[in-house]
């Protein structure tokens, strides 16, 4: 007796609900952890000399912008920011930018946006450069070297060494592999579902069942290959029904990643084209397939050959 999974798509829909599961899960873990340890910050405006710590500060003024090359590195954008206080520096990635830049436009009158990062030493050229853009700025001469830190402290905000952005890629990274996931099983589920639908219409609910019960079919049940006295059944990834009278061509082709052979595929060329029925790691489960196919259709193709490959072609457009 058949298995009933075989005409019901029943394994696929259970991997997409896990996998979506998993998939939320990882996104909900990383956006908690990372707001907690946002809210853990320090505010510079109380530590406004700690180096090296989580810290974060509320600006209500649009940056002003300007780019340094320190020795031996390549060009750099960094902020003169404020607030009430103090005057900061800053250095932030596009992206946080412009996050800035929108809710300044939404709310100029009332603007505030939090801007966290790793708080690090300002050094000479960083110091330099920020003295004449801010004094160019104001057109005024009010800061230099030697009151420098009684408006900008000693250190930097670099926003692009985030400890709360980076707690959550890997959960996020995580999160989106097994989106992918999901959403590639939904695509093949669905697709196998039609198919399938497909098939029964075309061929018959009681026939395959049939087919699928005879004594004379060979199961391989483990890579979704069922070889009955009329057809080959495949229904591990898409559902397909093959006459063996409609396949002209047989061969196994190789997949692989970085010049790794990492598993084979069994081709199977009919009139309307080729494509695989299924993947596996030991082609030699897909040579017995071959033969046994063979049998059955003797003047079908076997090998990958450029010579099979033009009788195919021949064969396709009814020339032999």
């Amino acid at each position: 007796m058949y298995s009933k999974d075989i005409l019901e798509p029943i394994k696929k829909n259970k991997l997409i609900f896990i996998f979506m599961f998993i998939a939320i899960i990882s996104f909900v873990l990383g956006y908690s952890y990372s707001k907690k340890v946002r809210l853990e910050c320090k505010n510079l405006d109380d530590y406004p000399n700690a180096i090296n710590e989580h810290v974060c500060v509320t600006i209500n003024t649009l940056p002003i912008m300007f780019k340094i090359v320190p020795n031996g590195s390549k060009q750099q954008t960094f902020y003169i920011v404020e607030n009430n206080s103090n005057k900061y520096i800053v250095k932030m990635t596009l992206n946080t930018y412009t996050q800035l830049m929108i809710k300044y436009k939404k709310n100029k009158e009332n603007f505030q946006f939090q801007i966290e990062g790793k708080s690090k030493k300002i050094y000479d050229s960083l110091r330099d450069s920020s003295i004449k853009i801010y004094n160019n700025e104001k057109n005024d001469h009010l800061i230099n070297k030697t009151n420098y830190e009684e408006y900008f402290n000693s250190v930097y905000i670099d926003g692009t060494d985030n400890p709360s952005f980076n707690i959550k890629i890997p959960f996020y990274l995580i999160g989106s592999f097994f989106l992918v996931l999901t959403i590639i099983l939904l695509i093949e589920y669905i697709s196998s579902v039609f198919n399938l639908k497909k098939a029964i219409k075309k061929y018959g609910k009681e026939e395959l069942e049939y087919e699928l019960n005879n004594s004379s079919t060979i199961s391989y049940k483990s890579i979704g290959i069922y070889l009955t006295p009329k057809y080959i059944i495949s229904n591990l990834s898409c559902f397909r029904v093959i006459p063996y009278q409609d396949i002209y061509w047989l061969y196994i082709t190789e997949s692989k990643n970085k010049g790794i052979v990492i598993g084979h595929h069994l081709m199977v060329g009919t009139k309307k084209g080729r494509f695989s029925i299924v993947f596996v790691r030991d082609n030699k489960i897909l040579e017995e397939i071959i033969k046994k196919i063979f049998k059955i259709n003797q003047s079908i193709l076997i090998g990958n050959t450029k010579e099979n490959l033009l009788k195919y072609q021949k064969k396709k457009t009814n020339k032999i």
